[in-house]
């Protein structure tokens, strides 16, 4: 059997690299369907990242809602619609801003 493996490795080199991959592309597959769910390693790596990347996303992300409201406060108040500023704030940050800045801070903080 070695003689071969051996032979066909040595005429075919491509034949043991194919065999790995699917090798390789069984074992994912395998992992796909059977999962392993470590609940202690988890919660490890969440409270590392709240603690990691909670205040470079406060910096970030309080002047950017400094800046929206200050600019939505200059548009409203030439309609008279002054009210409606903690509502587009609201909005902005929470739905649009806020969702997108976190996850680019959080990449960054886990890329470093």
């Amino acid at each position: 059997m070695e003689r071969a493996t051996e032979m066909i490795s040595r005429y075919f080199p491509v034949v043991p690299a194919l065999g790995r991959m699917a090798r390789f592309f069984l074992d994912a597959l395998f992992s796909i369907f059977s999962p392993k769910f470590y609940l202690r390693n988890l919660l490890e790596q969440m409270e590392r990242m709240c603690i990691h990347c909670m205040i470079p996303i406060l910096f970030v992300l309080a002047p950017m809602g400094a800046v929206v409201a200050m600019e939505s406060l200059k548009i409203f108040s030439i309609f008279g619609a002054t009210t409606m500023t903690s509502s587009l704030l609201s909005v902005t940050l929470f739905r649009e801003i806020a969702p997108v800045m976190t996850a680019i801070m959080v990449a960054s903080q886990t890329g470093a």
